[in-house]
């Protein structure tokens, strides 16, 4: 498992706090950054280190964009001339996109295989109800430009207790996505550890991991499911353990291989202790790149697109889907032809029903 050191990678308008001014990062002539939710190399590479290593889980921050929309507009600001160099550009004129809704995920977040984790402020009393869950003013959001759910999931990353670059021996009190990530990193990473414990030194591949944390996430946000805030809810690592102690009675953990064209059917009975919750995850290999098209490029960087679907007589339920054209609308159920993850619940499953 991997939390990497977390690097600023410039997207949009940011403040260039050592020299006091501010740039925007898009290309010369643009009024908006292709690099928010934009698949590029180092997506892929990441994509591929996933496949080619597939009990390597890589957890990276969503970045911390929301709330740096760089000078009011008439103000100075700095940005790319035609040579590629950074020039003064005089006053911000209107028309350049700032960093405070949607799609502002920068490329090292938006990886297929990756768990990318957003900030909220800590609970504590404890979770109860998804408004308990309250975002940060600088987390970033997806989707990414294909549409896919970004980030994973959130969890504590406001005022943590950090190493700091300031001496060998310095700590301070920090908040970021880069703090809430080593949360959620170092937590997963016990789960991994007391799967080893009840499996004989076995480990769970990195995409049952990813699934795992997605299948036992808290509801946060407005409406059931997953958005485009809060990707599929807050890490609840008491639930996800319970699953794996629980593993072959009332919960169930299992790893299949499938070939293409495969269909896998597992009989299952709901329990009557809660919803019944179904979830699949896959590491998928690299999508494709496109470099002459880039900002809001909607071509589908999913490979393999794996289904899950539960049926009960003559019902048949889907798992949640979110529509990027319509980014603050609720999770409908659909067909998911976008993500590596899919998830249904189905809150009024009786008890022993098949």
């Amino acid at each position: 498992m991997l939390n990497p050191e977390y690097v600023e990678y410039p997207s949009g308008c940011f403040d260039c706090r050592r020299d006091r001014y501010w740039e925007f990062k898009g290309e010369f002539g643009t009024t908006e950054d292709y690099k928010f939710g934009y698949y590029d190399t180092d997506s892929q590479i990441w994509d591929s280190i996933a496949y080619n290593a597939p009990y390597y889980l890589i957890v990276k921050a969503a970045g911390n964009n929301r709330n740096v929309n760089g000078p009011e507009v008439g103000e100075k600001y700095f940005r790319f001339g035609a040579t590629g160099s950074i020039i003064d550009a005089g006053n911000r004129p209107e028309g350049i996109s700032d960093n405070d809704s949607y799609d502002i995920m920068p490329t090292y977040g938006v990886a297929k295989n990756i768990l990318t984790v957003g900030a909220v402020f800590p609970i504590p009393a404890g979770y109860s109800q998804p408004s308990d869950v309250v975002l940060t003013s600088f987390t970033s959001w997806g989707p990414t430009d294909d549409g896919r759910i970004k980030p994973d999931i959130v969890t504590d990353g406001v005022n943590l207790y950090s190493p700091f670059s300031s001496g060998n021996n310095a700590y301070a009190y920090l908040s970021g996505t880069s703090m809430a990530t080593p949360v959620a990193s170092g937590s997963i990473f016990l789960l991994q550890e007391y799967y080893s414990k009840l499996h004989a030194g076995a480990f769970m591949r990195a995409a049952s991991l990813k699934g795992l944390v997605i299948h036992t996430a808290d509801e946060a946000g407005t409406d059931p499911g997953p958005d485009y805030k809060h990707g599929w809810g807050l890490l609840n690592m008491e639930r996800a353990a319970s699953v794996l102690t629980s593993n072959n009675t009332d919960q169930l953990l299992r790893e299949e291989v499938l070939s293409n064209g495969q269909t896998f059917t597992l009989p299952v009975i709901a329990s009557g202790k809660g919803p019944l919750v179904a979830t699949i995850s896959w590491t998928d290999p690299k999508g494709p790149v496109n470099t002459t098209n880039r900002l809001n490029n909607t071509d589908r960087k999913l490979i393999n697109d794996l289904d899950i679907r539960v049926s009960s007589g003559a019902t048949t339920y889907q798992p949640y889907i979110l529509n990027p054209l319509n980014r603050a609308a609720p999770a409908s159920q659909g067909d998911n032809n976008l993500d590596n993850v899919e998830k249904i619940v189905i809150p009024g499953a009786l008890p022993g029903q098949a």
